[in-house]
């Protein structure tokens, strides 16, 4: 009998028709994006790079440094030096400047840094990074001073920090 009951309840169930669905909720017209939201910057690779003047710096060691100076047209823009990756090229930061350069309020200094790039002869020999031994690793560090050194005294184009300018506030907070 319970097995009748049972039968008889689920044929009436699946007899029975489906209710209605629900009407839909009117559709409501996307919102126009916001100025912000709509402009979307173009890809890198899509913008002008700023124009560059290339530098060519002589190391303490007779290295001859290489690098590409672009100007901000804001007086007295913050300086930034950009310093590649080991084994690479001041060309890795072409998609940055190109960014920069859509709002130049920075000036920039790209650096093939010692032995890469066009920064690999002293005095007619070639010196590359793979053949480094620790004293080359240590020359880097110089090479920066150098570089700071001739963007300020040659380019006047005063790093934001200046070395001397420290070097006399730590002697008089003494």
């Amino acid at each position: 009998m319970l097995r009748l009951a049972l039968a008889l309840t689920l044929l009436t169930a699946c007899a029975e028709e489906p209710p209605a669905p629900a009407p839909a909720p009117e559709a409501v017209p996307p919102a126009e994006p916001s100025p912000i939201e709509a402009r979307e910057p173009p890809p890198p690779s899509e913008l002008p790079l700023p124009e560059a003047r290339t530098l060519r710096i002589e190391a303490r060691d007779g290295l001859e440094l290489v690098g590409d100076l672009r100007r901000s047209s804001v007086e007295g823009a913050a300086l930034v030096v950009l310093v590649h990756q080991l084994s690479t090229t001041r060309a890795e930061w072409e998609p940055l400047l190109r960014r920069l350069g859509a709002a130049p309020a920075l000036t920039t200094f790209a650096l093939d840094m010692r032995g890469h790039g066009e920064s690999t002869q002293r005095r007619g020999h070639e010196v590359r990074w793979a053949d480094f031994e620790t004293r080359d690793w240590e020359l880097v560090a110089q090479d920066l001073g150098v570089v700071l050194a001739h963007l300020r005294d040659v380019e006047h184009i005063a790093p934001s920090r200046d070395p001397r300018r420290l070097e006399h506030r730590s002697k008089s907070a003494k």
